[in-house]
């Protein structure tokens, strides 16, 4: 029997519709336990309105996301994942698929991780965005990227994990000085600080 506080495995699979209803369903549950993330990284998007759907409740999931991504190549699901998730582990030799550029909502997904100026740059001008993200250390390469996604999860359990969450979405909507008070305030109130 897990704790409340244990992780959600949680693996994206089949059609879009009903990796978008098995995500809805298992975040109304969730709360903020961390999200430890498996998927079908070579999925084609089947359906563009139910791909929107289940990418935007990922991304704006108020958990830390953690996600295992082991396999050689990372297709349309996969880097809809990868770009969506908090943390992610991937394969020694994991590479995307030809087509990466074609995913939608990609300069969208690009820019949680990457400057804005950098986006058209890396995207149009042929730059390695695995390679980027790796070095940036938004992309963890691993020989085992199920157990490291899976640990990292773990240790995001409790308060921790939902607080830095929080803060990081923070950092990224507000003004520096709000976004600052929030994470302070934020902190006093999960750990009972002074």
């Amino acid at each position: 029997m897990s704790d409340s506080t244990d992780p959600v495995e949680l693996t994206l699979e089949g059609p879009d519709a009903e990796v978008a209803r098995q995500l809805a369903r298992s975040l109304r549950g969730s709360g903020t336990r961390p999200l430890h993330l498996h998927c079908e990284a070579a999925h084609p998007v089947d359906d563009a309105e139910a791909f929107a759907t289940w990418v935007r409740l990922l991304a704006s999931a108020p958990a830390p996301r953690f996600a295992a991504l082991p396999q050689a190549e990372l297709g349309p699901r996969g880097l809809a994942v990868m770009l969506s998730a908090s943390c992610v582990f991937i394969g020694r030799e994991t590479r995307l698929s030809a087509d990466w550029q074609e995913l939608p909502g990609l300069c969208v997904l690009a820019r949680a991780w990457l400057p804005p100026a950098m986006v058209p740059a890396l995207l149009l001008g042929g730059g390695d965005l695995l390679e980027t993200l790796c070095r940036l250390g938004a992309v963890h390469r691993h020989e085992d990227p199920q157990s490291a996604a899976a640990a990292a999860a773990s240790r995001a359990t409790g308060t921790l994990g939902p607080r830095l969450a929080a803060a990081a979405r923070a950092a990224a909507e507000l003004p520096f000085a709000e976004a600052f008070d929030f994470d302070v305030l934020n902190h006093i109130h999960t750990t009972g600080a002074r």
